[in-house]
């Protein structure tokens, strides 16, 4: 959206883009970023893409189904049935990260099992509870060595699913 100036308001980031210059700075970065990565952002049926035997099982899949105990109709399956089959049809990927709220159905449904790695997260902006990230990377993959090139604070750590354990 834009404000009275002219400029776009980017939301959360915190920052204005000048339209007439940062815009256009800021597509390109992404599409270098995007293509030099050879990313492909696909509009199908998820089960399309994670059945689609011509996508490598080195791909990268990232998995935003709605929240696990929403009450907002989201005109779609979101049955725990559905999050169960998301999990089950995205297995055979070296890469993958999940993202859900922490509530009872994500630790009655087992979700934790499905990655090797997560981590919980508080949110921001007003929204009760925290963010489940569940991860499968791999060590010495080409994103980490990415994300470490760039200076980032972030590593991936693996933390016990303790609460599966009770």
């Amino acid at each position: 959206k834009y404000k009275k100036d002219r400029t776009l308001n980017t939301g959360s980031f915190g920052k204005t883009i000048d339209t007439e210059n940062d815009k256009a700075k800021m597509i390109k970065h992404w599409s270098y970023l995007l293509n030099s990565n050879r990313v492909e952002i696909m509009n199908k049926n998820i089960f399309e893409i994670l059945e689609d035997k011509s996508i490598s099982n080195n791909s990268l899949v990232y998995l935003d189904p709605p929240y696990l105990d929403s009450d907002y109709d989201y005109g779609f399956d979101n049955s725990d049935s559905f999050q169960i089959k998301l999990l089950e049809s995205s297995k055979r990927f070296d890469y993958r990260l999940y993202s859900n709220e922490e509530c009872e159905t994500l630790y009655n449904l087992e979700i934790p099992k499905y990655f090797d790695n997560y981590n919980l997260y508080e949110r921001k902006r007003g929204i009760n509870g925290k963010e489940f990230l569940g991860f499968n990377i791999k060590e010495n993959s080409t994103l980490i060595q990415y994300t470490d090139s760039n200076n980032c604070d972030y590593k991936p750590q693996s933390i016990k699913n303790e609460k599966l354990a009770s």
